[in-house]
């Protein structure tokens, strides 16, 4: 006979159901009394901010391990080295932008909206990015063969983090526990394999392992993801086995391709410094931008997760009233504004001592590009906060313009600065690319959303939706 509580696991996973007692977690035991009061009398909120706990808790140790053991990596490869394989990492990094469809956010939507027709939503959106991952493997291996024939090295490096791309369709289950605001579990199994990852890694630092050891690492991370996550699945499964529907296909590749095409945009625009600096600059002043560009894009997990913790209550608020929707929403503007502001300053003005203290001496151009680089995040602050409007008012069109938009600018003012200021230029052109992309592209595509931005940042005051 099944466990009852396991039983009981599962069929909460399947139907939301209101969260009553005192937030959980390792971030919801830390808030004040009064909070966990507040959030008690008012369910929906305590289950937001239990969800949003355990998000928060999973990126701060992922980024505690990114900091340490990858700052460890950087300083075993050496400049040269590190931007090589950083080379590598930086273009599988585009292709995600083709594997995942630019889908997440419609997939968390449409599971939150209709549960009932999760097996068919998630065997859809799985067996179409598991064939987008397979193509897009193959596509970069075979182009950098093509175009870099001296340089077999990169060929290989590909071909291994490449491989990465099939792996990570497995993360749709992420996006079923996601809508149930039920993070908890996926989080246990990412932290688990994310460190079994990084205890290789520092296995092939004490061995003094060679470059491609890393680019297998870089693999390992995702299979052991893809395992854990598998592994959760089966616990507290959707009732029914997933179905493959191509009405469901073409209705999210219709609706996504907008997202899809913007964030390879976006992809495009915040990585092609890096190629254009290995290009223009050689591969050790890619290893010195390429370390300096994690500790300001670091910060970006903060308004990612809490995008994702409240994506499924902002979607159902949505359907309740325009009012309290677009209030909401300026909420979320106004926390984004503040948490973004501090972050970027402490950032800046400890910039040299935080590369020194990570990296060593041999970095020290890092600290400069990071000082300029952090920036950099007020804008995607921004940013993620208009993506939970984007999503529910379908607008995926105007992804694709302003992250196009942003891609032009960060093209051409790397190929006018990289020559004349070097990896400064750089950095100070992923900022103002940021800014056009997020903030002022709004002057013309969502004049309402460039209101709230710019007001989120304004003392708080007395608000409320006007039409």
């Amino acid at each position: 006979m099944e466990n009852r509580e396991v039983a009981d696991d599962r069929r909460a996973a399947v139907v939301p159901q209101p969260v009553r007692s005192r937030p959980t977690g390792p971030i919801g035991r830390l808030l004040p009394r009064s909070i966990k009061d507040l959030l008690v009398s008012r369910p929906g909120a305590a289950s937001v901010a239990s969800n949003a706990g355990w998000l928060i808790f999973d990126r701060m140790v992922r980024m505690a391990l990114a900091l340490t053991v990858g700052a460890w990596v950087a300083r075993h490869l050496g400049p040269s080295r590190f931007g090589e394989l950083s080379y590598a990492v930086t273009l599988i990094a585009l292709c995600q932008g083709l594997t995942n469809l630019g889908a997440d956010g419609i997939i968390v939507r449409d599971l939150a909206r209709n549960p009932q027709n999760a097996a068919v939503i998630l065997g859809t959106a799985f067996r179409m990015r598991l064939i987008a991952g397979v193509l897009c493997w193959t596509l970069a291996t075979v182009v950098v063969v093509l175009l870099r024939p001296q340089d077999p090295n990169a060929a290989v490096l590909i071909a291994i983090i490449g491989a990465s791309l099939v792996f990570q369709a497995a993360e749709t289950v992420d996006l079923w526990f996601q809508s149930q605001s039920r993070n908890v579990w996926t989080v246990k199994a990412k932290l688990i394999s994310y460190a079994i990852a990084n205890a290789v890694r520092i296995g092939l630092l004490l061995s003094n392992a060679p470059l491609w050891a890393f680019a297998i690492a870089a693999l390992i991370d995702v299979v052991l993801l893809a395992l854990a996550l598998a592994q959760v699945y089966r616990r507290f499964p959707v009732p029914q086995p997933w179905l493959y529907s191509w009405a469901q296909g073409r209705q999210l590749l219709r609706e996504s391709t907008p997202f899809m095409v913007g964030g390879l945009a976006a992809l495009l625009y915040m990585r092609i410094d890096q190629l254009m600096i290995r290009e223009m600059l050689g591969e050790q002043s890619l290893g010195f931008y390429s370390a300096a560009v994690p500790l300001s894009q670091v910060w970006a997990v903060i308004p990612v997760t809490l995008a994702t913790a409240l994506a499924p209550s902002i979607a159902r608020m949505k359907a309740e009233g325009e009012e309290a929707y677009m209030a909401a929403l300026f909420r979320v503007f106004r926390v984004f504004a503040g948490l973004s502001v501090l972050v970027t300053v402490c950032t800046a003005l400890l910039a040299d001592s935080i590369v020194q203290a990570l990296y060593g001496p041999a970095f020290a151009p890092a600290g400069r590009v990071l000082a300029l680089h952090v920036f950099s995040n007020i804008f995607i602050f921004m940013g993620v906060a208009q993506g939970l409007w984007l999503v529910n008012e379908g607008l995926g069109r105007v992804t694709l313009y302003r992250t196009g938009l942003g891609a032009v600018v960060c093209v051409l003012g790397n190929w006018a600065l990289i020559p004349r200021f070097g990896l400064t230029g750089s950095a100070a052109v992923t900022v103002f690319a940021q800014f056009v992309a997020t903030v002022a592209s709004n002057a013309i595509f969502a004049p309402r959303i460039l209101r709230l931005q710019l007001l989120s940042f304004v003392p708080p005051m007395p608000w409320r939706h006007r039409d």
